[in-house]
């Protein structure tokens, strides 16, 4: 298993010592070890300095390969079924907020969260930008996104850091606001992450169904009271 060869380098004697382990760039980057391992450590107990790595509370190698699998295996309960894009790399999982099975529900005046598990496909990324369309009567309809929300560096979880490199594991939570003058319809949303040379890092699309939010409708119900007085 891939997970368990990691380990075993990261468990090597000299881990932490500055030795010739070829992580020496990850253990000097505390934020890129961490989300390396981000759904191992954030349920264990790995603890991050900012020169060395060391594990406690472990008694064994074994032990510690038996509790990442299991955080693992929990990790992608909840994991969305989003779709893969035509000829683009896809990502290692996606889990969007209180939807596990497509069409998933998202609400006006809301925001639908996201996050995107994905792998880098190249060294040395310094910038991912993402993008939206979404496909409606045919027609695959550009949302643009506002910076804040497209820049993937800008928010990457687990301490998480840009430049990432590849086969790199990162997680970017994908906050899409839902505009309260969206027609209410089912629309497949294709959500792809960019690098600076507009090639696809990653790339899914998942059908989504946009209804009225609870603010709107208890609006509506008031203008109804209004107009029709008892």
């Amino acid at each position: 298993m891939a997970i368990a060869t990691d380990f075993d380098k990261l468990l090597s004697p000299g881990v932490g010592h500055r030795s010739n382990t070829g992580l020496f760039k990850v253990l000097h980057q505390p934020q890129r070890f961490h989300s390396r391992l981000s759904s191992a450590c954030a349920r264990t107990h790995c603890i991050l300095y900012s020169s060395e790595v060391r594990l406690k509370e472990f008694p064994s190698r074994k032990m510690l390969r038996i509790v990442v699998t299991l955080a693992l295996i929990l990790a992608t309960v909840s994991a969305t079924n989003v779709q893969q894009c035509k000829n683009k790399p896809f990502p290692l999982d996606v889990k969007i907020k209180d939807c596990e099975e497509p069409p998933c529900v998202v609400y006006k005046g809301t925001i639908a969260v996201m996050e995107v598990h994905f792998l880098g496909n190249n060294n040395n990324i310094k910038s991912i930008t993402a993008t939206t369309t979404a496909k409606v009567l045919g027609m695959n309809l550009p949302y643009v996104l506002p910076d804040e929300v497209s820049d993937v560096c800008r928010n990457l979880l687990y301490g998480a850091i840009c430049p990432i490199d590849k086969d790199e594991d990162v997680t970017y939570q994908f906050n899409f606001y839902v505009e309260p003058s969206f027609p209410e319809i089912t629309a497949d949303v294709t959500v792809t992450l960019n690098d600076a040379q507009n090639e696809a890092i990653t790339c899914f699309v998942v059908s989504c169904k946009i209804r009225k939010g609870a603010t709107a409708a208890q609006m509506d119900g008031y203008l109804l009271d209004w107009t029709n007085p008892l």
